[in-house]
C-alpha cells in the first residue's frame, strides 16, 4: 500500500521529473534543480508525467487537476495549457498532440498543442483507464476494462489506433489488468501496470 512519485526520464537523458505531492520537479543529469512548478499529483488516475522525443517539452498535470500543461524543459514556463479533465494523459513523441483519457465518460480526447484545440474524441468499447502513444507516433494504445457485459470484456485490455486516421485497428485481450500502459524505448514492448498481475507484452 505505498504511495510512490510520479516520475519521468528525458529520452536523452539530459533531465528527469518527479511529481511529489503537488509540485513539478525537473533536475538537470548532474541531479542539479532545473525547474520547478505547482501540480497535481491527480488523486484518481496517474501524474501522468511524459517527455517529448527530443527532450525539449514536458507535460504534466495543473495544479486544479482540470487541465495540462506543457512545459518547455529549457525555461521552465508553460506552453500550452489544455482544458481536459482526465485520468491520464500522454503527450505524443513530436510534442505536438496530447492524447487524453477519462475514466468517467470512457474515451479519448486528441488535442493540437499548438492551438490548444481540440481536434476529436475517440470513442472506445471499455472504460479508459490509461493512455500511450508508441515511441512513432503512429499508434496510440488506451487501456481500460471492459463494459461485463460478455463474457469476452471480462479479460478486454486495450483498444490500438492509428494516429494518422484516429481509427481503431483492433482490440487486445488478456487474462491481465489494463491499468497504467507504456511502452519501452524502441517500441517493440508495451506494459500494462494494473493493480494485479501486472505484464509486459511484445510483438504478437
Amino acid at each position: 500500500n505505498n504511495s510512490y512519485p510520479a516520475v519521468a526520464a528525458a529520452p536523452d537523458g539530459s533531465s528527469y521529473a518527479a511529481m511529489v505531492i503537488d509540485t513539478l520537479y525537473v533536475w538537470n543529469a548532474d541531479g542539479s534543480l532545473r525547474f520547478q512548478a505547482p501540480a497535481s499529483g491527480l488523486l484518481n488516475g496517474y501524474a501522468a508525467l511524459t517527455y517529448s522525443a527530443d527532450a525539449s517539452r514536458l507535460l504534466a498535470p495543473a495544479p486544479d487537476n482540470t487541465a495540462i500543461n506543457i512545459f518547455d524543459t529549457a525555461s521552465g514556463t508553460i506552453l500550452r495549457t489544455i482544458p481536459a479533465t482526465f485520468t491520464d494523459a500522454h503527450l505524443s513523441p513530436d510534442g505536438r498532440s496530447v492524447a487524453a483519457v477519462n475514466w468517467e465518460t470512457g474515451s479519448g480526447q486528441i488535442w493540437d498543442v499548438e492551438s490548444g484545440t481540440r481536434l476529436g474524441i475517440i470513442a472506445t468499447p471499455h472504460r479508459a483507464e490509461s493512455v500511450a502513444f508508441n515511441p512513432a507516433g503512429d499508434l496510440l494504445v488506451i487501456s481500460g476494462q471492459g463494459n461485463l457485459e460478455t463474457p469476452d470484456s471480462y479479460s478486454y485490455l486495450a483498444t490500438v489506433i492509428d494516429t494518422r486516421t484516429w481509427e481503431t485497428l483492433g482490440e487486445l485481450y488478456s487474462a491481465g489488468a489494463p491499468g497504467q500502459v507504456r511502452f519501452n524505448q524502441d517500441g517493440s514492448l508495451v506494459a500494462f501496470s494494473g493493480s494485479y498481475l501486472p505484464a509486459i507484452y511484445g510483438p504478437p
